[in-house]
């Protein structure tokens, strides 16, 4: 079995050349609309950036070789009142297993789990971190938009006492006022800071991270800041 991240939670399965294309996805910043050609397209819920099928051209005659389990589950921790349900998937094929979570907002139920079993590959949002200017994956996480910002804001400042309180910015991708006012008041529990900027997430950042999500950025207080103009002539 083959797969391929498109991008956001779209990932392309193929097995004995039939193509299983998951959450074809629309208008995610920094990423163009899904357009692909595929033998049959799993979407988790019908939200925009998990169900664009305009530019999916489907073609037939090919059996399929995945055993499809499906899991009913929900987009948000309140039973799908707020964003409604979503389907978790499990896709067998040569003997490789694949579980596809969608926008899962909740922690799963041991039933659910049980369902779901161990796979080979579990296909869900990273968290990226920035270390050492570089980009990374250090974990991933489950649970409804509040959940997954307080866990985040109370891991960043962890060690608040080394953090340099004059300035943060917070980058975000596809978030709206309210969301962003939600994270400044969250940051703020934690201790103010002099100046807060908000920076909409560069294309880079954003196509990796997909809409809904943020990032947090200061100094500490034994950061080296050095100006360009303090800099050897032998490294500018």
């Amino acid at each position: 079995m083959t797969i391929t991240w498109l991008g956001h939670s779209c990932f392309l399965l193929e097995s004995g050349g039939f193509r299983a294309l998951l959450d074809p996805f629309r208008d995610v910043p920094g990423l163009a609309d899904v357009e692909a050609e595929a033998d049959a397209v799993y979407c988790s819920h019908g939200h925009f950036d998990h169900a664009y099928t305009d530019r999916v051209r489907l073609t037939a005659g090919k059996k399929n070789p995945f055993t499809v389990t499906e899991i009913p589950t929900f987009h948000d921790g309140k039973g799908g009142a707020l964003r409604g349900e979503n389907t978790v998937r499990r896709f067998e094929a040569e003997g490789v297993s694949v579980v596809h979570l969608g926008d899962l907002g909740h922690q799963l139920s041991p039933e659910q789990v049980q369902a779901a079993g161990l796979c080979d590959a579990l296909l869900l949002h990273p968290i990226i971190s920035l270390r050492k200017s570089r980009m990374v994956v250090s974990g991933a996480g489950i649970g409804d938009f509040a959940h997954m910002a307080k866990g985040y804001v109370r891991r960043v400042f962890r060690d608040s006492r080394s953090i340099d309180r004059r300035v943060l910015f917070i980058t975000y991708a596809g978030m709206d006022a309210q969301r962003l006012q939600y994270i400044q008041d969250l940051v703020q529990q934690h201790g103010p800071f002099e100046r807060i900027y908000l920076q909409k997430a560069s294309s880079a950042i954003a196509s990796n991270c997909g809409p809904g999500t943020f990032g947090l950025l200061f100094m500490r207080k034994n950061d080296a800041v050095v100006h360009l103009s303090e800099m050897p002539e032998s490294i500018k």
